[in-house]
């Protein structure tokens, strides 16, 4: 029997040293979950993580301020071909401009009232407390004070002189060249009206940038902006931009069209704009007259032209231009004006008959005396009607020329022009058959186009948007999602088994993280009897008496504090490590090189904020380390000093004086 009792004390021992050592184990787990309780199952944790961490202020300076340089020096080709250069850098504002614009809008205290409220039911639902989330963000307010800063900001600054020099001037280049094409029988008006020798160009952007002010670029900005964001945010389910000019925007547009009209040689805009198309029609390649004279079309047009006084030939050009003018901008829908070719002709006549006379002269020059009295017959009865191969005796050149000239002016005047009209109509028609020979069906439509701008303006709606988000990959459901955010807010209903459906990242993260927290709340109080059991067992087991029980626990209560404290540095280090790696954030930013500075910006700025998790997280782990490990040390020091307390207790005062009833007195 005396044998057993050193085996059951060796066995005892044993079993306490092994629960000792579990001890610290399941006292790290019963600490941790009372964090767990304190920081991530506490609503209030996370907003108030946030506002220490200055995460906001973090957002709305450093990292907006980031985020605009570097949108400075995005390829313009990224905006999707919309702009020829960067509209940051053509507006001339100045980063710290559009910051401090933003910040009138909406301000980091803004944003925090705005997010605290999402957070603290992200909170509410991880612990149990709601089974839903459901957020409106009010942000159209802020978004809407933005958009205004921003907008009177250009205003003042002048940068829509810019916009309209660096981004619009190119658009309505690259329009104009499309229309003009690379065709080279280009008509008179193609070549006037939009065209000079020099720049293809010019003449369509000179129209249409002097009459795009500043002032007007930035009232349709303004309405633009208004339309869209009402779109964006949710409020209205259709948009519709115009942007139309006004009525001094188009005779501004009529007086630029006329100005550049009136550039042009008045006598190239009257003949071959309007008079020679009609009379090619006429007249063919010429006209054959007796003697052996022809008179071309380029003779007649020569001819009217000598007829026509410089002042004539002005005045119709300046009626062509009032007419075609306001057309061109679509100001009328069409237009008729004549040209009276009358006295021109009577004129013309005269200059077209010296022209023939001289032509029969030179041919009588070179002719001979005719030789034989059958060359004589022969030439003297085709003279009434042609000119003979031979002069006749007694018959001088004269009186040949003076009866080819009688014949050559009555025939000019019948054959050649009696068929010319006496008034040319030029209208609409004509202008626009002139344009289509020369550049074909596409300049019509591209001048219907013009006219159409012009006159009722450019539209764009929600459709419009659709179609060209069409071609980008899942474009138009982010575009849904915006508004869907925006306008209806954030909502996620908690489904233990979902049936069905697609469930986000977010979602997915936040389902999963529910039910880690109902685990933990059904299950911790395991933890929280299994810790002091062990630590009693190790004392029940470990000890004799009462003093030897309490050093057991004190001690093994101590050294497990201490223990815990010790690892809790590299345990700090891998629970953050465990955060970043989980959340896939990569820290090199983005493959293709665009916004890396902003991208290394946030995920840094993440990084800091998952570290000062786990440092308040496991800080407090550590904070309750150090106030157990004094514990544990104070009763391990009383359990250990009880004895020389009581002997120097009774030599200082004495013995206790038993009472006749046992009791101390």
């Amino acid at each position: 029997m005396p044998s057993r009792r050193p085996a059951m004390n060796y066995i005892r021992c044993g079993l306490a040293v092994v629960f000792g050592a579990i001890f610290p184990m399941m006292l790290l787990v019963s600490l941790a979950l009372i964090r767990l309780n304190g920081t991530l199952l506490e609503p209030r944790f996370y907003p108030d993580l946030m506002q220490r961490n200055e995460v906001y202020r973090f957002l709305m300076g450093e990292g907006l301020t980031t985020a605009i340089d570097e949108a400075r020096r995005v390829d313009s080709r990224r905006f999707g071909g919309i702009f020829p250069e960067n509209p940051i850098v053509t507006s001339g504002l100045t980063t710290r401009q559009i910051v401090e614009a933003v910040h009138r809008g909406m301000s980091s205290r803004d944003l925090e009232r705005l997010a605290s409220p999402f957070l603290l039911q992200i909170g509410e639902f991880l612990r149990g407390d709601r089974d839903s989330i459901a957020v409106k963000l009010e942000v159209g307010t802020h978004v809407r004070d933005v958009t205004n800063e921003v907008h009177k900001l250009l205003r003042e600054s002048g940068s829509y002189a810019l916009l309209i020099e660096h981004v619009l001037e190119p658009r309505v280049r690259e329009a104009a060249g499309e229309m003009l094409g690379s065709n080279e029988n280009v008509s008179v008006w193609m070549l006037y009206l939009f065209r000079d020798a020099e720049d293809a160009e010019d003449r369509m952007v000179q129209v249409m940038i002097t009459t795009l002010t500043a002032g007007w670029l930035a009232d349709q900005v303004e309405r633009a902006l208004e339309e869209f964001t009402a779109y964006l945010m949710g409020e209205t389910d259709s948009f519709e931009i115009r942007i139309k000019l006004t009525g001094a925007e188009v005779e501004n547009a009529v007086e630029e069209t006329k100005s550049v009209l009136r550039d042009v040689d008045a006598y190239e805009l009257v003949y071959p704009g309007v008079v020679e198309p009609v009379l090619m029609e006429v007249l063919g390649a010429g006209v054959r007259l007796p003697y052996g004279v022809s008179v071309t079309s380029d003779e007649v047009m020569w001819a009217l032209r000598q007829a026509a006084p410089p002042s004539w030939v002005q005045r119709q050009a300046e009626n062509l231009i009032d007419q075609v003018g306001p057309y061109v901008v679509g100001a009328s829908e069409g237009f008729s004006t004549e040209i009276d070719l009358r006295r021109n002709k009577q004129q013309a006549a005269d200059a077209l008959a010296d022209v023939a006379v001289g032509s029969v002269l030179e041919t009588l020059s070179a002719l001979p005396l005719c030789g034989t009295r059958a060359e004589v017959t022969a030439a003297r009865r085709r003279l009434e009607q042609a000119l003979p191969d031979c002069i006749p005796p007694g018959v001088s050149a004269s009186e040949i020329l003076d009866l080819a000239e009688t014949s050559i002016a009555d025939l000019i005047q019948s054959v050649v022009l009696a068929p010319i009209p006496d008034t040319v109509t030029f209208d609409e028609v004509r202008f626009r058959t002139a344009l289509e020979q020369s550049g074909g069906p596409e300049t019509l439509e591209r001048l219907d186009y013009i006219r159409t701008v012009m006159d009722k303006g450019w539209t764009y709606t929600h459709h419009d948007l659709r179609a060209d988000l069409s071609d980008r990959d899942d474009a138009e459901q982010a575009l849904d999602s915006v508004r869907s955010f925006f306008g209806d807010g954030y909502s996620h209903t908690y489904r233990p088994h979902p049936v069905g459906g697609t469930i986000n990242r977010l979602e997915e993260t936040l389902d999963r993280g529910r039910e880690l927290a109902e685990i933990v709340r059904r299950y911790q109080w395991i933890a929280y009897l299994m810790t002091p059991l062990l630590l009693v067992a190790v004392g029940l087991l470990g000890g004799v008496g009462w003093r030897g029980r309490v050093l057991w626990m004190s001690s093994t209560l101590l050294i497990s504090a201490v223990m815990i404290f010790l690892i809790s540095w590299p345990l700090q280090d891998v629970l953050a490590d465990t955060v970043i790696e989980q959340s896939g954030i990569d820290v090199s930013g983005p493959s293709d090189g665009s916004f890396e500075a902003t991208s290394r910006l946030l995920s840094g700025k993440w990084i800091e904020f998952v570290e000062a998790f786990s440092e308040e997280f496991v800080g407090g782990i550590r904070l309750y380390t150090l106030s157990l490990a004094g514990v544990a040390a104070a009763v391990l020091l009383t359990a250990l000093f009880w004895r020389r307390a009581g002997e120097y207790w009774v030599r200082i005062y004495g013995p206790p004086n038993l009472s006749p009833g046992g009791g101390v007195r």
